[in-house]
């Protein structure tokens, strides 16, 4: 056109614009319980069984016999087995011909040049933050994981039936609950939180005693001035727990209160009240059966949780299964499996605070 110069924009329309190189990603899809949990894969069992053992702290009463008298008291444990199935988690994506051409022939921006690699990050965050939110809430029926505060049937709670156990009948089963509302009305104090790791001293095994906190978003900034003066804060993306160096999330602050790490965690439900559960993470792990190998499936997939930032993808330790679907004329299928579940072993190592003021 006569007299016209070439603008940016005339030429925008006939030409692709230029984007920058990386991708402003704007989902939080932090899972850091997800990632600092010890994975522990399943060998010679197609599910999670256990033997939990029961019985009398102690029997004084019988144990003193006189010289040379007969045997008449004969004791015993409590043998009872608990069972969690393991369950399949997926993230599905697709892709058209066309797309992908255009991808890769693209230069702008680099992150799209290779299609399948960039939906299958997508896709492998997607699935870590579901797994990151059933970790804590999963019910145990439609196929999800059994979490760990489900108000049901949860792991951490004192009431309810948890891996098939009746924690009405096996009371040493049940874990560590106090409900937040009954004390300083709802608010959360050093104290209350040293009677609550006493609460797990007299109750747990060994005296084991949790390694680790976990708040729910809200909650972790309105009680961090109750550590005052025994707090510290560590701006690290690294957490030391139970003798474990992780990689967290760069956006996750720790908190350290009587020798444990406090961190918070999104996947943590949260309305009007907040939750704190203390974990002790030697026996709260997730077990998972390892990928198998055949033709038809390609290299496995790191499960990943929110990208820090360097854009780097978040890793959780658990890997899942890429699977080629079938294809739709020149639409490419693909899947990520995993098979895993939550276990607690010993729930009355654990402690859960239950409706926290955070108003």
């Amino acid at each position: 056109m006569a007299n016209t110069p070439t603008t940016a924009v005339l030429q925008a329309a006939a030409m692709s614009l230029v984007y920058e190189n990386n991708l402003a990603r704007q989902i939080n899809r932090a899972a850091p319980t997800l990632q600092i949990l010890s994975k522990i894969p399943l060998r010679g069992q197609k599910a999670v069984d256990w033997e939990i053992v029961t019985g009398s702290a102690n029997y004084a009463a019988t144990a003193p016999i006189a010289a040379g008298a007969d045997v008449t008291n004969f004791n015993r444990d409590t043998i009872t087995a608990a069972h969690l199935p393991i369950t399949t988690y997926h993230e599905a994506f697709a892709y058209d011909g066309l797309a992908e051409a255009i991808a890769a022939c693209s230069n702008s921006p680099t992150e799209l040049g290779n299609l399948r690699v960039y939906e299958m990050d997508n896709a492998s965050e997607r699935l870590g933050s579901a797994m990151g939110l059933h970790l804590w809430t999963g019910t145990g029926a439609n196929d999800q994981v059994m979490g760990l505060i489900d108000p049901t049937s949860g792991a951490l709670l004192d009431t309810g039936t948890y891996a098939t156990v009746d924690k009405g009948a096996v009371t040493q089963f049940q874990g560590n609950v106090i409900n937040a509302t009954t004390f300083n009305g709802g608010s959360l104090t050093p104290s209350l939180l040293r009677a609550g790791l006493t609460k797990v001293f007299k109750t747990a095994r060994g005296s084991k005693r949790p390694t680790l906190g976990i708040f729910s978003a809200s909650a972790f900034d309105k009680y961090a001035a109750i550590f005052d003066p025994q707090r510290r804060y560590e701006f690290t993306t690294e957490i030391s727990v139970a003798g474990n160096q992780i990689k967290l999330d760069a956006g996750v602050d720790v908190m350290t209160f009587a020798g444990i790490p406090f961190i918070r965690d999104i996947s943590i439900p949260e309305t009007t009240v907040g939750t704190l559960a203390l974990l002790n993470t030697n026996e709260t792990m997730i077990r998972y059966l390892p990928q198998p190998t055949s033709a038809e499936l390609m290299n496995g997939v790191n499960i990943t949780v929110t990208q820090d930032g360097q854009q780097q993808s978040m890793g959780t330790g658990l890997t899942g299964k890429l699977m080629p679907l079938a294809r739709t004329g020149d639409r490419a299928k693909w899947a990520i499996y995993v098979y895993w579940q939550v276990q607690c072993r010993t729930p009355n190592t654990n402690l859960l605070y239950t409706n926290l003021n955070i108003s």
